[in-house]
Order: C-alpha cells, then structure tokens, then sequence
C-alpha cells in the first residue's frame, strides 16, 4: 500500500489566499481595460455616424455661387418661355366644360356615354348628391347630346321615386328632349339619361 502525505494544511490555506488576492489584482485591471476598449469604440462608432451624418447633409447644401446662378438661369427660362408667347406644354389650359363636369362634379367615377362629341348618359359608379338637378342641366347645357334654352321638371312623370324626368325647351318653347334623373332610396343620383323628343 501507498502512503498518503498529508501537506499541512496552514500552508496550502496560505497558498489558496495567495491564489485569490493574485486573481483580484488581476480582475481590477483587466476589468479597467475593457472598459477603456469599450468606450474607445463607442466613441469611433459615434464619430464614423457624425461624419457619414455630415456627409448627408453636404448633398444636400449648395454654395452661394451655384445657387446665384441658378436663379440667373431660371429668370431666363422665364424670359424665353414669355417670349415664345406660352407655347402649348408650357403652361396649362382653361378645361372645358366637359372636363369641368367629369373630373370637377363627378370626380372622374363616371361611365359615360356619347353621341359625337356630347353626352348622352351617365352611369355613376357612387352614388353622387345632386339638390339642384335644373341647375345642373343648366350649368352644362353644352356638353349634352340636345341643344336646349332652359328646363323644366315634368310633373306628369313624377309617380316614380327613384326617377325625375326634366324637360328640356328650346327658345321657341318646344320641348326637344328629355333629362331622365335614375335615383336611388336617399335620393341621390346612379345614372342620367339625355333622349331626344
């Protein structure tokens, strides 16, 4: 059989504290190094983001120079353009009254039909409020498909609620068409119909 030395055990508690107090010194300044690392790369990391910031911001600004002569070069555009007395896509037009119709009141969500250049029928694709429908005739005269002075709402065909027929009178008094109003429940109108007498 082995013996078994036996170390006494005050040194190797020495040893053992030794060991510790030898690891703690060395905690601190490691500890104080990686901090040191840290905030050394914090700090280039703030610094690259400042400048690519600034680079930015560079694009965007224009020295003085360049922005007077740029505002030379525009007055003289504008010279020429008056000069050339507006040339068409230049500037924009008045729009016609069928534009005005389609694209002002009705906003475009219309199907429409035509006669020639003039307007027959529309189909609303929502519903649209209209109170005064003799105005409306009236305000547009000229885009319709029947050539009329004035109009008047036709009484006798009233017994419908979910339809209102103008007629439409020369200057003569004659009635030479009809406007036909397609309503829905709450009154406001799906599609118009233009007919002829």
């Amino acid at each position: 059989m082995a013996k078994i030395l036996e170390f006494p055990k005050e040194k190797s508690i020495r040893a053992r504290i030794l060991q510790k107090s030898f690891q703690k010194k060395a905690v601190l300044p490691l500890s104080l190094l990686s901090v040191l690392v840290v905030s050394l790369s914090l700090n280039e990391w703030i610094q690259y983001a400042a400048q690519k910031n600034t680079a930015n911001r560079s694009v965007a600004s224009v020295p003085a120079a360049d922005m007077e002569k740029q505002i030379k070069w525009e007055h003289s555009w504008a010279d020429t353009l008056k000069k050339e007395n507006a040339k068409q896509g230049y500037s924009g037009e008045e729009p016609s009254q069928l534009d005005k119709l389609l694209f002002g009141v009705l906003q475009g969500d219309v199907k429409v039909g035509r006669v020639g250049r003039h307007i027959a029928s529309l189909e609303m694709k929502k519903p649209i409020e209209l109170k005064n429908r003799e105005e409306f005739l009236e305000a547009y005269k000229s885009v319709w498909s029947v050539s009329f002075d004035h109009v008047e709402l036709d009484n006798q065909k009233m017994t419908d609620t979910h339809q209102e027929t103008y007629k439409l009178i020369n200057k003569k008094g004659q009635v030479v068409g009809q406007a036909i109003f397609g309503l829905d429940d709450l009154q406001t109108v799906r599609k118009l119909q233009i007919l002829t007498q």
